[in-house]
């Protein structure tokens, strides 16, 4: 039995992770596993994760459901919905990279986008993606 919350929090954190640098990214943005003491804006994160036993066979298995927040700091909404749109193009349904887990290839269930938070400059996105996990 292997922590496969564990490899697959590594492996949403590296998917972000390689779109550092991208062009349709805000200017300043980064993917974190925990955010840096006084990190301002943009960033993104692997946040809450849930799993469920999928065992059928007597094996390890499991149902994992990952959120992947974002938080952007700016005049309007829509380079935070750049920010969601590229995190999705970079999961759904593509591979995630593990030594130690076998995955498959996640599913994009839902977003929301808030609007500007009480300083009328800061808005919130958070996807739910999900996907089944094994050991490798």
């Amino acid at each position: 039995m292997i922590d496969l919350l564990q490899a697959a929090q590594s492996a949403l954190f590296a998917k972000l992770k390689a779109l550092e640098g991208g062009p349709s990214l805000p200017a300043g943005w980064g993917a974190f596993q925990h955010i840096p003491q006084n990190r301002e804006p943009p960033y993104s994160m692997v946040g809450m994760m849930t799993v469920e036993n999928a065992d059928m066979r007597g094996e390890q298995a499991e149902l994992i459901k990952a959120e992947l927040q974002h938080v952007y700091r700016g005049a309007g909404r829509g380079p935070l919905l750049d920010m969601m749109h590229a995190a999705r193009a970079a999961l759904e349904n593509q591979a995630l990279p593990s030594t130690v887990a076998a995955f498959e290839d996640p599913r994009f269930v839902q977003a929301e986008a808030s609007d500007a938070l009480a300083d009328g400059v800061t808005y919130v996105g958070i996807q739910l993606f999900e996907f089944y996990a094994e050991p490798a």
